[in-house]
């Protein structure tokens, strides 16, 4: 009997979220980032944690708990992910509790992460049986629960 290996890359691969949404698409190292999302994309084994931003943003771009805020400077990011992946293989990262080192709100950070995925589902007008592999479905698929 084969068993199914799947590959789970942590807090969106780590991209380099020290430049701007807006100028991320001219930056070398997001093109070569965006590259890597959407050959990961093609296979099927390959999922996505929408996780670890708090760690990975600069701290003057964490200064702020605005869920809005926040989503709009992912925003480059989040939407080279859901572009090349569908919400099956996408999943929520809480990153508790190294957010609540780094985050906005420090102890309230989970809360804050939660808002701010919303926010990005709610943008990308994402209906409720996608919203549910992201926050539930894709989990126990890729974890096999």
């Amino acid at each position: 009997m084969q068993t199914k290996l799947n590959v789970l890359p942590d807090h969106l691969c780590k991209p380099d979220y020290t430049i701007g949404s807006t100028d991320a698409p001219q930056s070398k190292g997001f093109r070569r980032w965006q590259a890597c999302i959407k050959r990961f994309a093609h296979f099927p084994n390959v999922f996505i944690k929408l996780s670890g931003a708090f760690s990975e943003m600069s701290l003057d771009r964490v200064a702020t708990t605005s869920s809005e805020e926040l989503s709009a400077r992912l925003k480059a990011w989040t939407d080279s992910v859901f572009d090349s992946f569908p919400a099956d293989r996408i999943m929520f990262g809480s990153d508790w509790p190294v957010c609540n080192v780094r985050g906005p709100a420090v102890e309230q950070s989970w809360s804050v992460w939660k808002d701010i995925v919303t926010s990005i589902l709610a943008e990308r007008k994402l209906d409720d049986r996608q919203k549910q592999c992201i926050w539930l479905n894709t989990a126990k698929e890729a974890y096999g629960l």
